[in-house]
């Protein structure tokens, strides 16, 4: 279970952030395969006091793949309470110990979407960029304590 601070920026119409709790498996299958599950969103965090429209709120399940000590590839179903199910597929290499840098595509958006990870202890944080063919880039950063 974790509690996450998040917050997203869109080009020409602001930024909004708020706390949403998740809560998670991830177990191996083997040396090389593993395997999560995700619940985000539990509260039904909204975007703002102003607003109904609330974050996400999502159930994922997916499989990874150490293709080597450095590179990873993964293949994750989504289903959101509002939208269909989705298929997303990235790479993730370690540059060094505590720096990972992401890619990948999500079928169901149609959108590319490329970031990093930097993970010190129980500190981790990311940030993310995507290209949406109507939206174009959005940013996301969390930072998220494990405890």
């Amino acid at each position: 279970m974790k509690v996450t601070y998040s917050t997203l920026y869109m080009a020409g119409i602001g930024s909004a952030g708020a706390f949403y709790i998740d809560a998670g498996l991830h177990m191996a299958l083997s040396k090389r395969l593993f395997m999560g599950m995700h619940a985000v969103n539990l509260n039904a965090a909204r975007w703002s006091s102003e607003t109904e429209e609330r974050y996400p709120s999502l159930i994922k399940i997916g499989l990874g793949y150490h293709l080597s000590e450095k590179l990873q590839v993964f293949a994750q179903g989504e289903k959101d309470l509002f939208y269909p199910f989705g298929v997303q597929t990235g790479l993730a290499y370690q540059l060094v110990e505590a720096l990972q840098l992401r890619i990948g595509v999500n079928q169901l958006q149609e959108s590319l979407h490329g970031g990093f990870g930097f993970r010190y202890g129980k500190l981790d944080i990311s940030f993310a960029s995507r290209h949406h063919q109507a939206l174009g880039f959005t940013h996301h950063a969390a930072f998220r304590l494990d405890f």
